[in-house]
Parts: structure tokens; sequence; C-alpha cells
């Protein structure tokens, strides 16, 4: 009897901890820029304002490139301007409209969530065709300029201004698309690991056989 009393309590030890469910372990991932980093693809729209030219000069623009949440990121965009201004040092007069591309260099600022401040500038060139000779014209550009970004799980709007070669005021209103990083998806697998583990089963009490009376 006393053997089958110890049998029928392994056995039940045994079968709970098969039942149980294994602890979620999250990683620990190295605190290092690619970690943190996250990509992001958005449109772009803005006006400048060239003085001494007629008429406001129209942007659009497409962007890609690498965000933290606090540190440097970078992007590049390939933009179209109507009615550019001119660069009189240089010997450019003002052209119909123009296409051209930027590299951009941030750094970010966190602030309470979910808002994020960023100096940035951009380095690039814009070519078109002249307003009166309709002969191709490039002008260099240079903006540097201040943003802030406000961020609702993966999607993101902008506000950003600055001049233009020191000389041309611009504003520019962005929306779109910002991926996780590393860290926020194992965070996110750790958290649904949790949420769908079973609970554990609790152990079934070994029956316990009548003594025998003398």
């Amino acid at each position: 009897m006393r053997h089958n009393l110890l049998l029928l309590s392994l056995v039940s030890v045994f079968s709970l901890g098969a039942q149980a469910q294994a602890p979620v372990v999250q990683k620990r991932l190295a605190n290092v820029w690619s970690n943190h980093a996250s990509m992001f693809v958005g449109v772009r729209g803005g006006i400048a304002v060239p003085p001494g030219a007629i008429g406001l000069a129209p942007n659009i623009a497409i962007e890609l490139g690498v965000a933290v949440p606090n540190g440097f990121g970078f992007g590049i965009r390939a933009m179209w301007m109507n009615n550019p201004p001119g660069v009189p040092f240089l010997g450019l007069s003002p052209a119909a409209y123009g296409f051209g591309a930027l590299a951009d260099f941030r750094y970010y600022i966190e602030t309470i969530e979910p808002l994020t401040i960023y100096p940035t500038i951009s380095v690039g060139f814009l070519a078109g065709p002249e307003r009166i000779t309709q002969m191709n014209a490039v002008m260099p550009l240079f903006n540097p300029g201040l943003g802030v970004k406000m961020k609702f799980g993966n999607v993101y709007g902008a506000f950003e201004f600055g001049l233009s070669g020191f000389t041309i005021p611009f504003v520019v209103f962005i929306v779109g698309f910002d991926g996780d990083s590393k860290i926020t998806k194992e965070a996110e697998r750790v958290r649904i690991a949790e949420e769908t583990a079973p609970l554990p089963v609790a152990p079934v009490a070994a029956p316990v056989a009548p003594r025998a009376t003398p």
C-alpha cells in the first residue's frame, strides 16, 4: 500500500511539471543605437518665401530614413518645387520648376511623450530650366532648420521651419509611417507570450489510504 501511495505522488508531481508553462524570458538587447533605431517613410509638403522673387515657392517631397527616440538620425528625400528662386552670386536665374534630392541629418531630443524636437541640416541640389532662357540650372541647397515630431503608434506628423541657404525662409508639414525598433518588437513579443500563456495547473493531492485497525 505504501508503495502505491509513493508511486501516485510521483505521478502527480511529474504531471504538474509537464503541464506548467515555462516562464517567458525577455532578451536583454544591448543598449546601442541600432537596437533603438527604426525606419520611417513619409510625405512632405511646404512653402518657401524667396526674398525679391515674385510669388511663393511650394514644394512636395518623399522622405525615407532612420530615426531614434534620442540621438542622431538621417534620411534622404526626393523633392519637386514650383517657382524656385535663383542664386544671384552664382549667376543662376529663377527657374520655372525644379527637381532635386537632399540628405537630411538630424539630432532627436526626446521630451514628453509623444513629442520629439530635432535640429536638422539638409544638403542637396535642385535642378530645372531657367524661366527666360530655358537653359538647365542647378542650384545647391543647404537648409538648416528645426523640427517638432509627434508619434502616435506607428504614425507620425511633424512640422519644420528654417532658412534655406540662410536667406530663404520655409515651412514644411510632414506625415508618415515609423516602424518599430528591435527593442520595441522584443517587448511586444514578450507581452503577447505572457498574455497567451496557459495558467499553471494545481497539483492533485494523492488519496490517503485508510489505516487498518488492529
